[in-house]
């Protein structure tokens, strides 16, 4: 009787199919990335619309005064409705 085994995983064969598991592993993206950019849309759009409603405050004549001196405020005209 053939005493000699064949070996169906050679210890190459196994070396390689671990690395390329590591390295499909590497280029993976992680699946909460379009949640957070989301998150980041949803941010902006509150910060915008509660700058839109001091600017469009009557009564908020010093913050419009301050906002021009501002620095980092990314300026656009808004237009105010007159009362």
């Amino acid at each position: 009787m053939n005493s000699h085994k064949k070996r169906l995983v050679t210890p190459s064969l196994f070396a390689i199919t671990v690395l390329l598991s590591m390295l499909l592993g590497l280029f993976q993206v992680p699946p909460a990335s379009a949640n957070d950019k989301m998150e980041a849309n949803q941010l902006i759009e509150k910060a915008q619309l509660t700058l839109q409603n001091f600017m469009c405050d009557q009564n908020m004549g010093t913050f419009h005064k301050l906002i021009q001196k501002a620095q980092g405020v990314r300026r656009r005209r808004i237009s105010v409705p007159i009362s």
